[in-house]
């Protein structure tokens, strides 16, 4: 049986998504992710965006220094250093990022676990 959509929870939703098409990273502006929900700033130059994955909680992405950083449900987060943009696109798009990470970005790149 499909579950009631909330009304109110889906236009927010909406509205959220529609900030980030606007004005988010430039891999949403681009239509290929939309974030689940509010965006974190970091005291570095990394903003985190939450993702909807059971293993992962938000990925975020350095132009500047091809750093990928990524917060585990864990509350772990690690910074991965040298990722093409493209690594971090397939991520944000991929069916399951907890699998993509596994098999494409975990034992690839050179990381450190950050607070």
């Amino acid at each position: 049986m499909p579950k009631k959509l909330n009304r109110s929870k889906l236009e927010a939703a909406l509205k959220r998504a529609g900030k980030v098409a606007t004005s988010g990273p430039r891999s949403a502006r681009a239509g290929r992710f939309v974030s689940t929900g509010p965006t974190k700033h970091i005291g570095s130059a990394i903003v985190l965006d939450n993702v909807s994955s059971t293993a992962i909680d938000s990925i975020g992405y350095d132009e500047h220094r091809a750093q990928l950083r990524i917060t585990f449900k864990s509350g772990r987060s690690y910074v991965y250093d040298d990722v093409p943009i493209d690594a971090y696109e397939e991520l944000l798009s991929a069916e399951s990022q907890g699998a993509y990470f596994n098999h494409n970005i975990r034992d690839a790149y050179e990381y450190r676990e950050v607070r």
